[in-house]
């Protein structure tokens, strides 16, 4: 059943993606309206949703700090290796996509593969540190791509996203209860921003005329987001878990999930935002997406295993 709760996740994510290409391709949808709307309106009300409805404890707050900074490290790590061999541009979204990650849509049916639905709180709480990494350093690390450091910081300090996982943040610690009715649109947003990044990376491969694979760079990021990241995060999580014991079992296994699963389908809005490459980001996140399952079959249970 977990399996075919998997599956069944994947296949609508396939189905998005070909409607985002028909679209694309025969009505002329233009993917910078489409990326404007996700990263400056749904990504950020979606954020704070998401954030504002949590409860936060100090206990818990230790593995969404992990999940933040094994992605940057990562990030980073594959960032200055790709820029002494890639373009400027291909070495952003080395360094971005090495630690994206499709934790929501992807990583729920995941996580519930070998977790009980009531142990779900946990891997959202998890999410959390992700979300800071993709708004934070993530994003600056994308914007260096066509920009300069300081301009990318104040590209980065500009984002919305940001300010709205502070703001969510802030109502989840001083425990507002949101309105019943504001919930129900904000489950909508929810939707309409996983619908929409999915149709974008359609969109972003209907304008490839001639589908050419930058192997240097998709194999960098395959190894790091497969590899690298998850077993970099195993060590963290292990050494921990052998020694101070400050997570329990379930917290490491949301960080473990969180880390092997595949690329971020918004890398694309991102790039386009950014005027990166948006087609070679489309390939990125459509290549590791069909690599996650056979590698995730393989490596998950056995990450899992090691606990």
């Amino acid at each position: 059943m977990a399996y075919s709760a998997l599956f069944s996740n994947l296949l609508p994510l396939y189905a998005i993606i070909v409607c985002g290409f028909a679209a694309g391709r025969w009505l002329k949808i233009d993917r910078n309206t489409v990326a404007n709307l996700l990263i400056y309106v749904l990504v950020p009300i979606a954020i704070f949703g998401f954030i504002a409805q949590l409860r936060l404890y100090p206990a818990v707050f230790l593995a969404p700090l992990i999940a933040f900074a094994v992605s940057s490290f990562s990030a980073f790590v594959s960032f200055r290796m790709a820029q002494r061999s890639m373009g400027v541009p291909q070495a952003s979204l080395a360094g971005f996509c090495a630690a994206g990650a499709n934790a929501g849509y992807f990583g729920i049916p995941l996580f519930l593969m070998s977790h009980a639905p009531e142990e779900l709180g946990a891997y959202m709480i998890t999410i959390i540190g992700y979300l800071f990494y993709e708004s934070g350093p993530g994003y600056f690390i994308l914007a260096r791509g066509n920009y300069s450091a300081r301009e990318s910081l104040v590209r980065l300090l500009r984002l919305p996203t940001i300010h709205a996982a502070v703001l969510g943040v802030a109502v989840s610690m001083m425990e507002v209860q949101l309105p019943v009715v504001i919930i129900e649109y904000l489950q909508h947003i929810k939707g309409a921003y996983i619908v929409l990044g999915m149709m974008l990376v359609g969109i972003a491969l209907s304008e490839i005329r001639n589908l050419k694979i930058n192997m240097r760079l998709t194999a960098q990021v395959m190894a790091f987001k497969f590899l690298f990241t998850p077993l970099f995060m195993t060590v963290v999580v292990l050494a921990d878990y052998y020694s101070f014991r400050l997570l329990d079992r379930l917290l490491i296994s949301c960080l473990i999930t969180i880390s092997i699963v595949p690329v971020a389908a918004n890398t694309t809005a991102f790039a386009s935002i950014l005027n990166l490459p948006v087609a070679e980001a489309g390939v990125l996140v459509v290549v590791s997406t069909l690599a996650a399952l056979p590698m995730i079959l393989i490596v998950y249970p056995w990450l899992l295993g090691l606990l």
